[in-house]
């Protein structure tokens, strides 16, 4: 596996640190909520919340990882990789994991779209007949349109969401169903917070490698 540098290593693990985080805090709240609706109080559900959200964060982390680690990378799969996953991250709204799942594999795109960049624009010795801004204007491109599309799919799963929550309230359902939904929907919108920093470390790795071009 080839050696990563200490920033990216840092930037990957600051980013591993705060999603395992958000999964921890998500897993304890629904344990507490569960807890509280169908197991009179008992703490076993917590500690299950939690660590199922701690799985899953250890889980992303070790991808992500995997991810930077790659040999033999061909840069040429960049768009079959996102065709095949921005497919799959339709009607995934009504499951908080596979809303999880599909956003987690999205925002791998930008790992993708970077390492792009690094396959595109070698050390300066190699590059005379490089066209760079070009190719800084293409990438750039890319994680715009990839943002646009993870933001559409977070709008969509929240406004599908408070639906579900408004009909649960309406309907006969019960006060745990619809605290499940409420803790739900606030979790969806959490990752718009998450979503911000994903897009500010990665503008910044492109201004770092393109400033003179953008």
């Amino acid at each position: 596996m080839p050696k990563l540098s200490e920033e990216e290593l840092g930037e990957k693990w600051d980013r591993c640190f705060a999603d395992s985080l958000l999964k921890v805090t998500g897993g304890l709240a629904i344990g507490i909520v569960a807890s509280l609706a169908f197991f009179k109080g008992r703490s076993f559900p917590i500690w299950f919340g939690s660590g199922i959200g701690l799985g899953m964060g250890w889980s992303n982390c070790r991808h992500d990882l995997q991810i930077m680690g790659e040999k033999n990378v061909d840069c040429s799969d960049l768009m079959a990789f996102q065709f095949r996953f921005h497919a799959a991250c339709h009607n995934r709204c009504s499951f908080l994991r596979l809303f999880q799942d599909a956003l987690g594999k999205m925002r791998l795109i930008d790992d993708k779209i970077l390492f792009e960049l690094n396959c595109a624009l070698p050390s300066s010795s190699f590059s005379a007949n490089i066209n760079k801004g070009e190719i800084c204007k293409q990438i750039h491109l890319q994680l715009v349109k990839i943002r646009a599309e993870r933001m559409d799919l977070i709008r969509r799963c929240v406004n599908e969401n408070q639906e579900n929550v408004a009909r649960l309230r309406k309907g006969d359902a019960s006060p745990g169903d619809v605290r499940l939904a409420q803790n739900t929907l606030r979790l969806i919108k959490s990752e718009m917070d998450v979503e911000g920093i994903v897009n500010e470390r990665s503008e910044q790795a492109v201004h770092d490698r393109c400033r003179a071009f953008l």
